[in-house]
């Protein structure tokens, strides 16, 4: 059988996954804290008024259907 030889290359070092993580997030722009917060409170109100109405309707269909069986 015929020896392979090795690569002699110096093995360059990969970062791991978390470090890797790392780097890549200092990259990153962030908004400032206070829209952040803002945006958040924005999308909390929206998913509950949504829910309100989804289950007022939903509870307007039962009630119809109820009427009907």
């Amino acid at each position: 059988m015929a020896e392979e030889k090795k690569s002699q290359k110096p093995v360059e070092k990969k970062p791991g996954f978390i470090k890797g993580v790392k780097i890549e997030a200092k990259k990153v722009t962030w908004y400032p804290k206070a829209a952040t917060i803002k945006s958040t409170i924005w999308v909390l109100i929206t998913l509950i008024v949504i829910a309100a109405v989804i289950g007022l309707v939903d509870l307007g269909f039962a009630k119809l259907l109820g009427l009907f069986v």
